[in-house]
């Protein structure tokens, strides 16, 4: 079929559905993608992947749009993830937008994570922070980059809603910002060993403990900590890799400390040592 018979066929159907999309629809309606913006195939990915587990939010309130000229001006990063899914979803559609509203579409003041989980949980107090270091835990040792994370927004608010009495209680443990101790990667270790070990609450509070003050205890049953401290204070902590790096250290060290094992440097765990059971999706 012709791109104008396509344009022409969005331009007569209702202007707003909901329909079910199917990858050969996809690819119908992706021939009338213009002028977008430059594709992210990571995004891709991990929108497929989230369909081929069948976790795809039906109906997302976000939808496909064309404009009066039947011309697709957003979505098109849903509709290629169905296409390499091949599982059909269904979308809710909107068209006779008018052309130029293409270059507002997602300028706007857009919530993010934190905003997303103080609405759900009508909680505003919750610090952006906090938040921000739950991203961290949830992404585990799975990934670097939190914004790749395969859950939606209202997921890691649920998950955060759920775990929420023990994330605040982990956060707080880190109320000075001491320069390299309080990294959002050696939080997200700490508050992932929080929930994974209840029943070594006491032994993690004495980590963090150390790792502020270089106090010990006993340096053979301390030393872990030490190394990681000694890790985080000197040289250079800046940057992605380097954060994902921290996280794996502080994982590692942590786990040392409560086996009260000793290490002669912090060096990055190369497995999850600190298992949720929500970890199944990152599987």
């Amino acid at each position: 079929m012709k791109i104008t018979d396509l344009a022409a066929r969005q331009k007569t159907a209702p202007e707003y559905e909901t329909i079910d999309v199917t990858p050969e629809r996809a690819n119908e309606w992706l021939r009338l993608n213009r002028h977008n913006r430059q594709i992210r195939k990571s995004k891709v990915q991990h929108y497929a992947e989230i369909m081929l587990k069948n976790d795809w939010a039906q109906e997302h309130p976000d939808p496909i749009i064309f404009d009066t000229n039947g011309v697709m001006i957003n979505g098109q990063h849903r509709l290629l993830a169905i296409v390499q899914s091949q599982k059909t979803q269904r979308m809710r559609v909107l068209r006779n937008v008018p052309p130029e509203m293409a270059h507002v579409i997602d300028k706007g003041v857009v919530r993010d994570t934190a905003d997303s989980v103080q609405i759900r949980l009508r909680d505003d107090s919750i610090p952006k922070a906090a938040v921000s270091m739950w991203r961290r835990v949830i992404a585990g040792m799975w990934l670097a980059q939190a914004r790749d994370l395969p859950y939606y927004d209202h997921e890691v608010a649920d998950l955060f809603k759920k775990y929420k009495d023990d994330i605040m209680t982990a956060y707080s443990l880190f109320k000075d910002t001491k320069k390299g101790i309080s990294r959002i990667g050696v939080k997200a270790a700490v508050t992932r060993a929080w929930i994974a070990l209840p029943d070594k609450h006491e032994r993690i509070q004495e980590f963090v403990n150390v790792l502020y003050t270089g106090h010990y205890t006993t340096l053979e049953a301390d030393v872990a900590a030490m190394a990681l401290r000694d890790a985080l204070l000197t040289g250079n902590n800046k940057g992605q890799k380097r954060d994902f790096e921290i996280f794996a250290k502080a994982e590692n060290a942590l786990d040392y400390f409560l086996k009260r094992k000793s290490i002669k440097k912090a060096v990055p765990a190369n497995q999850e040592k600190f298992p949720l059971d929500e970890d199944k999706y990152l599987k």
